[in-house]
């Protein structure tokens, strides 16, 4: 009796789905995927490069602290110097988160997609930063609208909010100061700025 042409692959078919698995094989640890680094249009952050930005956010800082000292007794009664003052500590703060975001996206961390490794290290600076910039801005506007209600008036004294408003921003400025500096030291680590693709797999693994 001759077989159908189809036969054979019926029962290929058949000893396909019903072969068990082999006792003997051992199941591969997974590892997440990676993306190709690649640096032709990616600036390399150096340890060189890094430097220089770090100095830049110290000198940010260090002006900020100036302001938070000094810049409201400087600018009292004052409208446009206050102003100008508050404009600039309030872009201070800004260019300091930039400036995080410009180290973080030079990493090579970052570059192979794995950003997550770098800021879970640095929640706080994202949450002062925050709050600070908020606490701010909302004490410079205050102060503005104080100026103009009584300009000109040399003892224009703050209702209690206002200075209940400045207390609690320079508490929270140290906290904002203290996560500037523990997030520098996260980001001078070398490992972030080379190519350790073994320790980026074993990052992303205990995550």
């Amino acid at each position: 009796m001759r077989m159908p042409a189809w036969a054979p692959l019926t029962s290929l078919r058949k000893r396909t789905q019903q072969t068990p698995d082999c006792p003997n094989t051992t199941k591969r640890q997974y590892t997440p995927p990676i993306k190709k680094f690649s640096t032709k249009f990616a600036m390399k952050l150096t340890l060189r490069r890094y430097s220089w930005i770090l100095m830049l956010q110290f000198a940010l800082l260090g002006v900020d602290l100036f302001f938070n000292a000094f810049g409201a007794s400087l600018a009292r009664n004052r409208l446009q110097t206050a102003i100008l003052f508050f404009v600039i500590q309030d872009v201070l703060i800004i260019a300091e988160y930039v400036l995080f975001t410009f180290t973080l996206h030079s990493t090579c961390v970052h570059q192979v997609g794995a950003s997550h490794i770098i800021l879970r290290n640095c929640k706080l600076f994202l949450v002062s930063v925050t709050i600070y910039f908020l606490l701010s801005a909302s004490q410079h506007f205050w102060i503005v609208s104080q100026y103009r209600l009584a300009p000109g008036n040399e003892t224009t004294e703050w209702p209690l909010g206002l200075i209940a408003l400045s207390v609690i921003q320079r508490i929270v400025s140290v906290f904002y100061y203290y996560s500037c500096k523990s997030t520098a030291l996260t980001m001078a680590d070398p490992r972030f700025k080379e190519e350790y693709v073994d320790w980026i797999v074993e990052q992303l693994g205990d995550k």
